[in-house]
């Protein structure tokens, strides 16, 4: 299993808390982009969070609601998000494992190196998000002594899981899942959950895309 890491060299995770861990997915391929899309400069606007890069601005959305922390990357990334981005002295590293294929990958690997802790995730290409859903999403209403995983429901019905929150016990069920059925992706296990979805209303739906191109980068800055 590939160590925690900081860019200081220490490795030892801090104590969990009531809060989920936060982890930013960043390892993609960023084929569309063309460039390393974690590190793509973003310009402080009244969307971001940060005028850093897409990865800043992740970390600086989390932070607030977790109890630390980190970069779900490819072990060959680990240099260029150590020199470059600003937040990253205060995040750790957890490099993929060949457990499964696209973002599943990413957290389940985080669940096999914390298996006790609850997951926030965050694609790092979501870069208009804000406080207030990451909010909604942990403050939800259930029932007295029912917790449950969470996440958002497009009005198409589809769940949207790379902005979502996953105790650790479902994390448990959909990673005895993959492993008997590989094909099988992040959205897919979502609908086997028993999970709170929250609504996207239409106005809302634009904060939920992924800026996983230069074009669509290009019309948020007008």
């Amino acid at each position: 299993m590939p160590p925690l890491s900081r860019p200081d060299g220490s490795s030892k995770p801090g104590e969990s808390n009531d809060r989920p861990i936060g982890l930013i997915l960043c390892g993609g391929q960023s084929s569309r982009m063309g460039r390393e899309k974690g590190l793509v400069p973003l310009a402080k606007s009244s969307e971001s969070e940060s005028d850093g890069t897409f990865v800043d601005n992740a970390i600086a959305l989390l932070r607030p609601f977790v109890s630390d922390v980190y970069l779900s990357l490819r072990e060959e990334q680990a240099s260029l998000y150590e020199s470059r981005v600003e937040g990253c002295k205060q995040v750790r590293f957890i490099f993929d494992e060949s457990v499964a294929s696209g973002p599943l990958r990413g957290l389940l690997s985080a669940h096999r190196a914390m298996p006790e802790a609850s997951i926030l995730l965050l694609a790092v290409d979501m870069i208009r998000l804000q406080g207030r859903h990451i909010q909604a999403l942990l403050e939800r209403e259930e029932p007295e002594n029912e917790k449950r995983s969470a996440c958002y429901r497009h009005a198409s019905g589809h769940y949207e899981p790379l902005i979502a929150y996953y105790r650790s016990d479902d994390l448990h069920r959909i990673a005895k899942w993959s492993a008997a059925s590989p094909q099988a992706g992040l959205s897919y296990w979502l609908q086997k959950l028993r999970i709170a979805a929250l609504p996207i209303s239409d106005a809302e739906a634009p904060f939920f895309a992924s800026q996983n191109s230069e074009l669509k980068i290009n019309r948020i800055d007008r």
